[in-house]
């Protein structure tokens, strides 16, 4: 018992975490501002926590696509911070350094 409440609490810890690393930000598109607006700041299960991840990741692609990777690269360097296993997270990550022509940090991505 007291093992799933430590990783209810170490989920939430690290979502919060996630949510206030995108919100200090800068320039954000008032769009993904409001998307972001849409999550909830505190997380207590493993779905809802995935769901928000997912939310985030959809985010960082649009703004990729957008032309605006910086943002998005610190979208995707938050949710690696909460789950480093995320294969796709880490290739988007690389595709948005290369966006911004960090080649040297979007090479270190590829190859990771």
């Amino acid at each position: 018992m007291f093992g799933q409440m430590f990783a209810r609490a170490t989920l939430a810890v690290r979502w919060i975490a996630l949510a206030l690393a995108f919100l200090a930000g800068a320039a954000v598109p008032a769009q993904a501002r409001e998307a972001a607006a849409t999550i909830p700041v505190t997380q207590t299960q493993t779905g809802e926590l995935q769901l928000a991840i997912e939310r985030q990741f959809l985010l960082g692609l649009a703004l990729v696509q957008s032309g605006n990777p910086a943002p998005a690269i610190r979208i995707f360097r938050s949710i690696l911070a909460i789950d480093p296993t995320l294969v796709r997270v880490r290739l988007e990550l690389a595709r948005a350094y290369f966006v911004a022509e960090q080649w040297g940090l979007a090479r270190r991505e590829f190859f990771a």
